[in-house]
């Protein structure tokens, strides 16, 4: 490699670039003659038989015995550049440029992605400004630089990223999981203790592991799902009960990749049922994520309306519960290139995407937009590096404490393929986990409520409405019903304190709260055991035996030692007055109480008092006085300890109970 070697001694010292013009007299494939051109027709025999080494040997002695034979160069490059050593054919292409800035007008092209490839941005962006500079009239080679010129903008800010790495250490989970075989495409429960992926033998196939005392089991096909055809690119959602993917060239599909969904029942799954010709189109749609309220699904496809090959798209069920027909997402994520496996966080705000559209570290990159107040998204961000490199990442999904990311990819470094880490497993194609940069994480953390509504008197479950609002707010957080079994599950964003509200027809409603304020970043869930009690007729002249247990309103608030209703209250009085107009039968008396600081009569005073405040806000709202009546208990109730700050708290209260 001699020759090579002086060559490239030359080419450095004098560092020729793309944008220089030069127009020497050249020789090409067409009119080389002499010794060069007899190198020449021995590259051309070398090449035929593979013999690759042996035919750079021959175009090195080719461009030594003419050194303006311009192909040769050319030819030279293109072989180092197949074997991706990028420097020794930015070398060669670049002299081929001095030589000529006419014979290949793709050459700034070429120059521009192998200095892209070596993190030379500032470089490879005026070799993609030459390009364009020549007015080249190929649409689609144009657009190509264009995005590429748009990538390398971007990395030249980004160039202190790779000198100044984040902190991130790539985990591969348990060997219960991650096998020799890949997995890939994870989906978490809410709760985080049910984890659904795909696992490749002869086909694609789902498996669930369950976590049990925070370890996970090994993972189980799901065999009512698993056909010899693929199963993929499935989200489950936050309750774990419902399954959506996406199954192709099906009997019942309508295009090429439909989406399907499953229910858990009793332990199994339901036979898989097409999503429709509303929500699926004769194009290719994947890739689904079910927001945690279960109403809107985001997912990929390629459908006729996209902005570019494939985009983002979502369905929202209708008051009906019937999926709508998909809407696409604004160009502030969707563009011209590809966006792919979209996954939007717990807290409902946060939605991670894949796209190779955006400025990016090289070819498919993680972004991260947040929802604004309109609902739109704001501009995409790149996670960075190195969790972004010049290779494909994607699919990744994020935990409900909004910074542990997990996800696989397929990195490539100089050349040879790697995996992230010595895993157990041994493959690349693993999934992995790691904790997302600061600037980067889901705008909130979340936890959750999850609760089974029954009958007080049968137990039997019931089908009830179960509403979450912002407290301070009174604005609606979101509004789910539970499923056969009395259950339900929603996410609650960290920030806020929440009022909870079960409520059916015919039956006492059930209050709660829930304070997650910045300052209480709670990991610990909500589990709610709620028995509604069954309004009962009673005769209009039984007005003094109280037949109902007390029931306690949990979100009437008052300021310490005042009978003044807080705002906050609002909601839960506007609860209580929507139950009495829906059963103009009910009479109900207001009870007050107290925790035991401070002397008897004050205490009784002050109960009554709020008692009382509550009675009034409800004749205010329209509500027959003579249906109503008040008293204070004080301290005389306890329904906790006063020994403590919580039992105190839970002492003092306003309940009502049916009379």
């Amino acid at each position: 490699m001699k020759y090579i070697n002086i060559i490239l001694t030359f080419f450095f010292v004098v560092t020729f670039s793309c944008p220089m013009l030069s127009q020497n007299p050249y020789f090409t494939k067409k009119n080389i003659s002499g010794k060069a051109k007899d190198y020449y027709e021995d590259y051309k025999e070398y090449k035929k038989k593979n013999e690759l080494d042996k035919a750079m040997k021959a175009l090195e002695k080719s461009v030594l015995a003419e050194p303006n034979f311009i192909d040769g160069y050319i030819l030279i490059g293109t072989l180092h550049y197949h074997a991706l050593r990028y420097p020794e054919a930015e070398a060669m292409f670049t002299k081929a440029l001095a030589i000529s800035s006419t014979h290949e007008p793709t050459i700034c092209f070429t120059i521009g992605n192998l200095q892209s490839k070596q993190r030379k941005y500032k470089e490879a962006v005026l070799s993609y400004e030459a390009f364009l500079a020549t007015n080249s009239q190929d649409k689609s080679m144009v657009y190509g630089v264009k995005y590429q010129l748009r990538n390398a903008r971007f990395a030249v800010f980004s160039t202190l990223a790779y000198q100044n790495p984040v902190n991130v250490t790539f985990s591969p989970m348990s060997n219960a999981v991650n096998t020799k075989r890949p997995e890939y495409l994870p989906s978490f429960t809410l709760d985080e203790n049910q984890l659904v992926f795909v696992r490749k033998g002869s086909d694609e196939d789902f498996y669930i592991s369950q976590k049990i005392d925070s370890v996970w089991q090994p993972a189980q096909p799901i065999l009512e799902l698993n056909t010899n055809q693929n199963e993929g690119a499935q989200a489950i959602s936050a309750d774990g009960k419902l399954l959506i993917y996406a199954g192709c060239a099906r009997p019942d599909s309508y295009g090429d990749c439909d989406l399907y969904f499953s229910e858990r029942i009793n332990g199994s799954w339901t036979k898989p049922k097409n999503m429709g010709p509303l929500v699926n189109s004769k194009a290719w749609d994947s890739q689904p994520s079910i927001a945690p309220d279960g109403k809107t699904i985001y997912f990929a496809s390629s459908r006729p309306g996209s902005l570019g090959k494939e985009d983002i798209w979502k369905t929202q069920k209708d008051t009906n519960g019937k999926w709508m027909l998909p809407t696409v997402l604004d160009s502030t994520i969707n563009t011209i290139e590809r966006e792919y496996t979209p996954f939007i966080h717990a807290d409902n705000q946060s939605l991670y995407f894949t796209s190779n559209g955006h400025p990016g570290m090289g070819a498919l990159d993680l972004f991260v937009a947040y929802k604004k107040t309109d609902g739109t998204f704001d501009t995409p961000k790149n996670l960075g590096y190195p969790i972004n490199t010049d290779a494909d990442e994607n699919n990744l999904i994020v935990a409900k404490d909004g910074k542990t990311g997990y996800f696989v990819t397929d990195r490539v470094y100089d050349g040879v393929r790697k995996s992230l880490v010595e895993s157990q497993a041994g493959t690349e194609t693993d999934i992995y986990s790691f904790e997302l940069p600061a600037n980067v994480r889901a705008q909130s953390a979340v936890t959750y409520a999850r609760g089974k509504v029954y009958d007080a008197q049968t137990f039997k479950p019931i089908l009830a409405k179960v509403e979450i609002k912002d407290l301070a707010t009174n604005q609606l957080h979101t509004t789910i019903n539970t499923d056969r079994d009395g259950e339900f599950m929603t996410a609650l964003p960290f920030g806020k304190t929440y009022s909870l509200n079960v409520n059916k027809a015919k039956y006492i409603f059930y209050s709660d709260n829930f304070e997650l304020q910045a300052t209480n970043l709670q990991t610990k869930p909500f589990e709610l055991d709620i028995s509604l009690q069954p309004i009962v007729d009673t005769p209009s002249n039984n007005t003094n035996n109280v037949i109902a247990k007390p029931i306690v309103l949990k979100n009437i608030f008052f300021a310490t030692a005042s009978a003044v209703l807080k705002p906050e209250s609002q909601g839960e009085i506007q609860a209580l007055s929507e139950l009495l107009t829906q059963n103009p039968t009910l009479r109900i008396q207001l009870n007050g109480h107290t925790d035991n600081v401070g002397d008897d009569a004050t205490n009784v005073t002050l109960s009554e008092n709020r008692a009382k405040a509550v009675f009034d806000a409800l004749t205010k709202l329209g509500i027959d006085a003579q249906r109503l009546r008040y008293k204070g208990f004080g301290k005389t109730l306890p329904i906790d300890s006063n020994d403590t700050v919580v039992g105190r708290q839970n002492n003092r209260r306003t309940e009502f109970v049916v009379f």
